[in-house]
């Protein structure tokens, strides 16, 4: 599963969110579950079947930053932000992306692998908090479906 290194344009997406840290990463399938049944009320989507999981850091009410995660899709405007649903910009830059297979029971092994093996061993480090799971029209959940991780990166100093 090693990654290729590309430049990566920001993109907008709209979606549900929730703290990780404090309501648990068990409930990332529920959110997207419950994406799909309210994607009809998402205006200006980019419709290529593509969702994406995006975990980032915020401060947290006790000042202390904490994970939250959002399931989306793009779209090309945020002008309709349905009730309930925030919008979240993906910032530009160099991205390893690592390609992996697995449906959900992959996201941990492709996790692990990430921050194990390959950071450790990289000459990049992480350019900023977070990951970008892109589910694209071959993944499925119950299956072998794939799917991939995009990290920020920079060079090691």
């Amino acid at each position: 599963m090693e990654p290729r290194i590309e430049q990566c344009e920001p993109f907008t997406v709209v979606g549900l969110e929730f703290p990780a840290d404090r309501l648990g990463w068990n409930l990332v399938p529920t959110l997207f579950y419950r994406l799909i049944g309210l994607y009809p009320r998402i205006a200006h989507p980019v419709d290529d079947g593509t969702c994406y999981g995006i975990s980032y850091r915020r401060p947290g009410p006790i000042g202390a930053d904490e994970m939250w995660y959002v399931a989306g899709v793009e779209v090309s405007s945020v002008d309709e932000l349905p009730e309930g649903f925030v919008s979240h910009t993906v910032p530009g830059g160099e991205y390893a992306v690592f390609p992996a297979k697995g449906g959900l029971a992959g996201i941990g092994p492709a996790y692990e692998f990430v921050s194990d093996q390959w950071m450790p061993n990289a000459s990049y480090k992480e350019a900023r908090c977070g990951a970008i799971e892109v589910y694209g029209p071959r993944f499925a959940p119950d299956t072998n479906g794939e799917f991939e991780i995009r990290i920020a990166i920079e060079p090691k100093a």
